[in-house]
């Protein structure tokens, strides 16, 4: 699968200045949970290695933002839209066509989902380019 040319796709480029301080700093405690998600040595993004997860969290909004991802952006995305039919017990990783959109075949709105996700390795094989889970 070809990772998303953030520039071509999106109209934005991941070579962008250091953003103007506005008088708010987040504690270093907290800061050293973030990561870049625009940064790496191939200037391909941290894809390999992570991909950014959604809390979803009830009645705020989640299913609007998986329309946006999904049909708007076109990203692929690990929702329990994709853990469905055979491929719910698939030992392989793959991306499916639901409704219109791009899934992986996990569900990470559930334990036995999440287990199985890592498992077969979600994170490292670069499928998902957004993981909702509650």
């Amino acid at each position: 699968q070809t990772r998303i040319d953030m520039e071509s796709k999106f109209g934005f480029s991941t070579d962008h200045p250091e953003p103007k301080a506005i008088g708010v700093e987040i504690p270093d405690d907290i800061r050293k949970n973030f990561g870049d998600w625009f940064s790496s040595a191939d200037g391909v993004g941290a894809y390999r290695e992570n991909a950014p997860l959604f809390w979803n969290v009830p009645h705020a909004g989640g299913l609007v933002a998986q329309d946006v991802f999904g049909k708007c952006l076109g990203l692929v995305q690990a929702t329990e839209l994709g853990d469905v039919g055979e491929e719910a017990t698939s030992t392989i990783l793959k991306i499916v066509q639901v409704m219109g959109g791009s899934y992986v075949n996990v569900n990470p709105t559930r334990e036995r989902g999440l287990n199985r996700a890592a498992t077969l390795g979600l994170i490292p094989s670069g499928l998902a380019d957004v993981v909702f889970s509650p």
